[in-house]
């Protein structure tokens, strides 16, 4: 089944390279992304890396066939209409007016919430971060943050910083995650051009000191030997440097906990509610008793991401993983047909938003995460006629 799974990515491969779509289209983005998880997975240098089932490889192979023919399937409309708008200076909201407005909510939080996290840490020693904020409209401030934060980051503009310090003083590491994957996403997006130019020495550079800034924060934060025993490495890995473990765990042990999941339940089990859950602002998530299903998955309560896969085959089981992949690579597609016919800020931001939560599929449904998926209300809505790509 293994092998079935790698011809399949393969094969979609070629068939974008035939189609000449860059790298940056959804299906060879998704694919890519794909093939990279799996085989850092198969590498299995921890004990908590079982063989993958057959019924869990029987719904990654679903997911492919589904993402990659809702890809084909846009292909054969006609998108004639959508010409190449004129680069225009109107802009329809005043960008200055909404970064106020976003310092004056979260000032209203901070009463609300009586201070904030990292003044807390400060003052306590707790920084109680998870009950920061006003429920519902705190993740609509995340969601906000995200998107104004890469519109002054691809302007240049010096208010991007206030945003850099709204995670640092909230600890919001989504959010930040967030902005950086989506910043070099609108960058490589209207800059391709340059792709080819890059100094790979340098990204190799970075790399290695991401890598060895992992390990030391994993050290400050959990301890070397506490690594090791969490981790579990295969004896032949054991002296491998801590960073290269804590970016593998984090980037291949969701598969493992969706693996363990898969051979607990045939799923459909929550009905909706696993979904809603990370979907329904949190006022109305209280107002419903959703069905909950224990995360006793985990192959280690450490390590307790599970992929994008999870909410929604407890919810709908494989009718479900296909319709929504399908579903995905639809937008997807559209969006990205949309962006190579009017480059214009609109669809670049859209877009962006979209190729990041491909990239984030192993990792969390960024897709049926309200402060991500907000953003595309507010980029139509606060974006428009911004002008061209390449002005």
């Amino acid at each position: 089944m293994i092998f079935l799974l790698y011809f399949l990515l393969i094969f979609f491969l070629i068939i974008d390279k035939i189609k000449q779509r860059s790298f940056f289209a959804p299906s060879t983005f998704f694919n890519i992304v794909f093939i990279s998880i799996i085989s850092l997975y198969q590498l299995k240098i921890s004990y908590l890396q079982q063989d993958l089932s057959y019924r869990t490889l029987l719904i990654f192979i679903s997911s492919i066939l589904s993402f990659n023919i809702g890809c084909l399937l846009i292909d054969n409309f006609s998108f004639k209409e959508l010409k190449k708008i004129k680069s225009s200076n109107d802009k329809t909201l005043n960008k200055d007016i909404i970064h106020y407005i976003f310092i004056l909510l979260f000032i209203v939080e901070c009463i609300y919430s009586k201070g904030f996290p990292l003044l807390n840490l400060v003052l306590t020693g707790n920084s109680n971060y998870l009950h920061f904020g006003i429920p519902s409209l705190h993740g609509a401030l995340n969601g906000l943050a995200i998107c104004m934060s890469v519109f002054y980051i691809k302007k240049r503009d010096k208010k991007r910083f206030l945003y850099y310090l709204f995670c640092l003083m909230t600890f919001s590491r989504q959010v930040l995650i967030s902005i950086i994957i989506e910043s070099v996403a609108c960058y490589c997006l209207s800059k391709k051009e340059k792709i080819k130019k890059i100094n790979y020495k340098k990204v190799l550079v970075f790399i290695i000191m991401f890598v060895f800034s992992f390990g030391i924060l994993g050290n400050i934060r959990s301890g070397n030997n506490t690594m090791n025993n969490l981790f579990m490495p295969k004896e032949q890995y054991k002296n491998l440097p801590n960073g290269i473990k804590w970016v593998y765990s984090y980037t291949t042990f969701s598969v493992s906990n969706f693996n363990n999941l898969v051979s607990i339940t045939d799923g459909g089990i929550t009905k909706g509610g696993s979904m809603l859950e990370t979907f329904l602002p949190t006022v109305l998530l209280n107002k419903f008793n959703l069905p909950k299903f224990d995360k006793y998955y985990f192959v280690l309560i450490n390590f307790n991401v599970s992929t994008a896969f999870t909410p929604i085959y407890l919810d709908f089981s494989f009718a479900g993983i296909i319709i929504f992949f399908m579903t995905i690579g639809f937008i997807c597609n559209y969006y990205y047909k949309k962006y190579m016919l009017r480059k214009d800020l609109v669809n670049m931001m859209i877009y962006s938003v979209l190729l990041h939560n491909i990239l984030l599929l192993f990792f969390v449904n960024m897709f049926l995460y309200l402060p991500v998926i907000i953003q595309l209300l507010y980029i139509p809505l606060f974006f428009q006629r911004e002008g061209d790509l390449y002005e």
